[in-house]
């Protein structure tokens, strides 16, 4: 015998829909309003949650310029700044306070102020720089490395795209030439823009927020550790004992890697970056802070090192850096504690005396040592100088 069929649930009556539809739109209207509210005070480069999650070089830059106390910055007689704004290279290469001390020593009418973050080529730097207060008369630097110019810059950095868009406007975003049609729609939806860019220090501070109250802690704010001053080490961690067969794979810039056309990322910001510190009526200099003669000679053929200095040569605004011995540097490319007591003072002098940009130079391939240091992690620190961050 079939089972019997139970006879339908009642069904809501048209006026029942009407109001259950008119209630849906309600609850929808105050989800949005709320989700609104909370990415407009919950979520920026300087908002106190964000700060107990806080850990890109981007989002402590943002932080920076939000933070800035711009009058501190200009009290010195003259008040012009010169704004370093570039790569971890430059960051590694100066030392700030040292430099102001030196530029308050003599009197002068300069002061530094560094934000150079982990990959900050141009197009990084570029989207930063509209966050500080350059104003008529300031200068900005800004390094440029060869190795930014790779035409597969953003897959070789593998640079998260919420990092990359917490510098850089939507538009920008989707101006990057490298990326795929799929990736560039993608990032299109990552609506609203604001949401998405302080996300994940918004969560990572909620969670430890969460995680330390429980056990009844208060969790305590990220540091900027390096972000705007230097590790303080003679040589990178995986530069300890020899140099990492990786240098080979990941940093070698075999022939025809290099692009300077308006399709690579780095080379298409120059120009925006040129136009936008002109409209402020202050000064570029491009600066190229040379690597280590291994560098050039074992890690860029010749078609790149010509390349390169063709390029060097057509660029009006570039200023040329010294030459750091090998063991001045703490890898292959950034400078160790030596280097950046020798890139400061002459950054200082720079400076103050308005000597000449200096010309293109490269050292004799005899010069590219293959192990500079002497043996032991730190062997030739300063013994007043950390070896370690």
């Amino acid at each position: 015998m079939p089972r019997p069929v139970p006879p339908p649930p009642p069904q809501p009556s048209a006026d029942e829909t009407v109001r259950a539809v008119a209630y849906l739109h309600r609850v929808v209207l105050a989800a949005v309003l709320f989700f609104a509210a909370w990415v407009a005070v919950g979520y920026g480069p300087d908002h106190p949650i964000g700060q107990y999650g806080r850990v890109s070089a981007q989002s402590w830059m943002r932080w920076g310029a939000a933070t800035l106390d711009e009058s501190e910055l200009r009290t010195h007689p003259g008040g012009k700044v010169v704004w370093l704004v570039g790569s971890s290279i430059l960051r590694e290469a100066i030392d700030a306070d040292a430099a102001n001390a030196a530029l308050a020593a003599q009197g002068s009418e300069w002061r530094v102020a560094k934000f150079s973050q982990d990959r900050g080529a141009t197009a990084l730097a570029g989207g930063l720089l509209r966050y500080l207060p350059v104003r008529s008369g300031d200068v900005v630097v800004h390094n440029v490395a060869v190795q930014n110019f790779r035409s597969d810059w953003l897959a070789w950095t593998d640079i998260p795209m919420s990092r990359l868009a917490r510098v850089l406007s939507p538009a920008e975003m989707w101006g990057l030439a490298e990326q795929p049609l799929p990736a560039r729609l993608e990032q299109a939806a990552a609506f609203p823009p604001r949401f998405w860019r302080w996300h994940d220090e918004t969560r990572r501070g909620i969670t430890a927020f969460i995680t330390h109250l429980i056990v009844g802690e208060w969790p305590a704010p990220a540091r900027p550790r390096f972000h705007f001053s230097f590790h303080t080490y003679e040589r990178g961690r995986a530069f300890r004992n020899k140099i990492p067969t990786r240098e080979f794979a990941v940093n070698g810039l075999e022939e025809g890697i290099v692009d300077f056309s308006d399709s690579q990322v780095n080379a298409a910001a120059i120009q925006p970056m040129r136009d936008h510190v002109r409209e402020a009526g202050a000064t570029l200099h491009l600066l190229d802070l040379p690597p280590s003669a291994w560098a050039q000679w074992n890690l860029q053929g010749p078609q790149t090192r010509a390349a390169w200095d063709t390029w060097r040569a057509a660029q009006a605004e570039l200023v040329y850096g010294p030459q750091l011995p090998e063991a001045d540097f703490y890898d292959r490319r950034h400078p160790n504690f030596r280097g950046r007591a020798t890139l400061t003072a002459w950054l200082v002098d720079w400076l103050e005396s308005g000597r000449p940009a200096g010309v293109a130079t490269r050292p004799s391939e005899d010069q590219a040592e293959a192990w500079p240091w002497e043996s032991g992690p730190g062997a030739r620190a300063l013994p007043d100088t950390p070896t370690t961050d």
